[in-house]
């Protein structure tokens, strides 16, 4: 545990120096919102939600315009920074693992960094929205901000070991968070849209149906907490697995233990 500290450590000081990516964490929904604000009215509109026993819904434009655009910025800013401090640092953490880290430890470490981030963005976005709208359970909308940006970030680590080019992670990374918590999701297009079994089906759904299940109902949350939970635990495997193997160290023909060729 030690060595998953001191890595976490790490991970945090080089996302600080960084100052510019910490401060759009924050100023991006803050634009956002505002733009939100001055932009959109009151009017109620009907939508739908995916939970069973919930009917067809009415919300005002500005409250769903909020949460739905809330849980894609956390989507987005967590996909790319998970992404970079993935996919830049890999030949260091070959060397690491050279030296006697584990795989496991710094992929540990990356995900203690990534959750600290999605926590602290979640707060600062879920305060926000008081500013402008008082959701039915802020604990909820809160959860579903938090565990979406989560979700992506794992999402990220995963592009960042699969993705040989810089450039291909960040267009696949756009198309996903796009298609997805930025289109796919919204609901009022899920009130109209044909296959919703589709729409279900994709990785954020749980936690958006969380945000807005939490802001317009009372109904019980544990069905999207456990569907989402299953998805993070795959998507988590998934990236543990692909880290492992694109870290992993393998064998010379000497027996000298040599990192793997980075393909870049």
């Amino acid at each position: 545990m030690k060595q998953v500290w001191t890595s976490a450590r790490m991970v945090t000081r080089e996302l600080r120096r960084n100052r510019t990516a910490v401060s759009l964490l924050f100023l991006v929904p803050t634009v956002l919102y505002g733009l939100i604000q001055i932009t959109t009215g009151e009017r109620a509109i009907p939508f739908l939600l995916s939970g069973r026993g919930v009917g067809l819904l009415a919300g005002s434009e500005r409250a769903l315009s909020l949460l739905f655009m809330g849980t894609t910025a956390m989507c987005g800013l967590m996909a790319f920074l998970s992404f970079t401090f993935t996919w830049r640092p890999i030949q260091t953490d070959r060397r690491l693992v050279f030296e006697g880290y584990r795989p496991w430890e710094l992929f540990a470490a990356k995900v203690i960094v990534i959750t600290g981030a999605a926590a602290a963005v979640a707060i600062y976005v879920t305060g926000l929205l008081l500013a402008f709208y008082h959701p039915s359970r802020l604990g909820g909308v809160f959860l579903g901000f938090f565990l979406g940006g989560l979700l992506y970030g794992l999402i990220g680590i995963a592009l960042g070991v699969v993705c040989r080019r810089e450039l291909d992670g960040i267009l696949a990374m756009l198309l996903l968070v796009n298609v997805d918590p930025g289109w796919l999701q919204n609901p009022v297009f899920y009130a109209g849209a044909q296959h919703r079994v589709v729409i279900q089906w994709l990785p954020s759904h749980h936690f958006c149906q969380l945000t807005l299940l939490s802001a317009f109902t009372e109904k019980p949350l544990g069905t999207e907490l456990a569907y989402g939970g299953t998805w993070l635990a795959v998507v988590g495997l998934i990236a543990a697995i692909g880290y492992r193997l694109r870290i992993g160290l393998v064998r010379r023909r000497d027996g000298v233990p040599s990192a793997r060729p980075s393909g870049r």
